[in-house]
């Protein structure tokens, strides 16, 4: 009787490559978005921002259509003062298909560097307009290293949890 390979073994890490390599991106959009202010226009003393993301694909015609929410939440202690949900999605064109196990990586490392400045931008946008004062989200970072040449487990991948950030961001 043989053993099952590990989910590293499974993954080809030169097929990713080649499939990041022959993508396009076709288009990229804000889709859906909602905003809940319970304090009103004036900025929190102090607040710390919660992070988390839900990406998800489908196939379309030349390639595929990847999206993700985002939900920005802004809390004080245990009471949320204000949310932020922004949905945005992307088609690419590719020649080769999207599979869940591509979607795994590609979720981590390339939707979010395609979609995190304009969350970052509307964000501090939004907060503008809720009469607080504007503030930019931290930069999206990879360890590439780390993300390339071994790919997330499920039980490294932030999607588990659905936190972008591990800890609360001070405001």
């Amino acid at each position: 009787m043989s053993a099952e390979p590990a989910p590293q073994e499974l993954f080809d890490v030169e097929t990713y490559r080649r499939f990041i390599g022959q993508i396009n991106l076709r288009d990229i959009w804000l889709a859906t978005v909602k905003i809940d202010n319970r304090l009103g226009p004036s900025t929190p003393d102090q607040t710390n921002v919660l992070i988390d993301d839900k990406p998800s694909w489908e196939e379309i015609p030349g390639g595929f259509r990847a999206s993700v929410r985002y939900r920005v939440r802004f809390r004080r202690g245990s009471q949320i003062l204000a949310t932020i949900e922004a949905t945005y999605a992307a088609d690419f064109a590719s020649a080769m298909p999207m599979s869940d196990e591509l979607f795994d990586v590609f979720a981590a490392n390339n939707l979010p560097l395609n979609t995190w400045p304009y969350l970052r931008a509307f964000v501090s946008d939004a907060l503008g307009r809720m009469g607080w004062l504007p503030f930019a989200l931290p930069a999206f970072k990879i360890n590439v290293m780390e993300s390339v040449d071994t790919p997330p487990t499920r039980s490294r991948s932030r999607r588990k949890t659905g936190k972008l950030v591990d800890d609360d961001v001070p405001f």
